[in-house]
């Protein structure tokens, strides 16, 4: 499953959210709001309710919401990373997406350097990614 959030993307409702994984976000006890509805309202509200708003969610995920009317992004992944995202901003555009490969272009280039670190440390270290 591919997480892509662009303007240029047509499969993409205007100001939805976007998530992988199902994790449970408890609201009043026994009943809980599903995640992309709650990821929307918490980032319309502000900085302080979308953290409030992962701090409570359990299991693996990941997801994103741009909020137009702010101009809020927000960004997250469980703690452990069982779901996973990756960012990139190109000609003023953030785009994520769970994989790497997504989010380059044809004339994005290997980095050689990084290709060695990954040979020899087994990870490429930060802040150097695989691509240019």
């Amino acid at each position: 499953m591919s997480l892509i959030l662009s303007a240029a993307d047509p499969h993409q409702a205007p100001g939805a959210p976007v998530a992988a994984g199902s994790p449970p976000h408890p609201t009043n006890g026994s009943t809980a709001t599903p995640v992309p509805a709650g990821v929307a309202q918490a980032v319309q509200q502000g900085r302080d309710a979308a953290l409030a708003f992962v701090a409570n969610l359990r299991g693996g995920f990941a997801f994103g919401h741009h909020d137009a009317a702010s101009g809020r992004t927000l960004l997250a992944v469980d703690r452990f990373a069982v779901q996973t995202m990756c960012y990139r901003v190109a000609d003023g555009q953030l785009r994520f997406a769970e994989r790497a490969d997504a989010l380059v272009s044809a004339s994005d280039a290997l980095e050689p350097q990084a290709i060695f670190d990954y040979l020899y440390f087994h990870c490429i270290p930060a802040p150097r990614t695989i691509y240019k």
